[in-house]
């Protein structure tokens, strides 16, 4: 907080103990990435502010970025959420399916109907391929 205070020269001689413990204060209610950011010299409050910032000012800085924080943790959990469904849901709709021999007789024929569909021949389909295996 010195340093967020340095950033105004006119303010050393006037600042009180009472300021800067409201201010500290105020900053303790804030996660400490947000609040080390407001108290930045360069990029903190005092980046908008041209006298010493008041607690409305400071507030109005750490809520803005909290705002972004809490959009980024929300997304952030969303997304887990998201995932952890799907798996749950591959793992509880569709496991053994692939182990299950009718279920891959099912794939199997369904893929060769697509493929006869498209004009292809399998062993078996033709009595001719079935007798003569040099045909093909």
């Amino acid at each position: 907080m010195a340093k967020m205070l340095n950033a105004f020269p006119n303010a050393r001689d006037g600042i009180r103990d009472g300021y800067m413990g409201v201010l500290a204060q105020l900053l303790t209610q804030y996660p400490k990435a947000i609040a080390l950011r407001c108290a930045d010299p360069i990029k903190g409050v005092t980046r908008t502010s041209k006298f010493l910032p008041t607690v409305a000012q400071a507030v109005e800085w750490m809520e803005r970025e909290q705002g972004t924080l809490k959009t980024a943790a929300s997304w952030d959990r969303r997304s887990r959420e998201q995932l952890n469904e799907r798996d749950q849901y591959q793992r509880s709709e569709h496991q053994g399916h692939e182990t299950d021999p009718e279920y891959r007789k099912q794939v199997v024929d369904r893929i060769k109907g697509e493929l006869r569909g498209h004009g292809f021949k399998f062993l078996g389909d033709c009595v001719n391929l079935s007798h003569n295996p040099q045909s093909k």
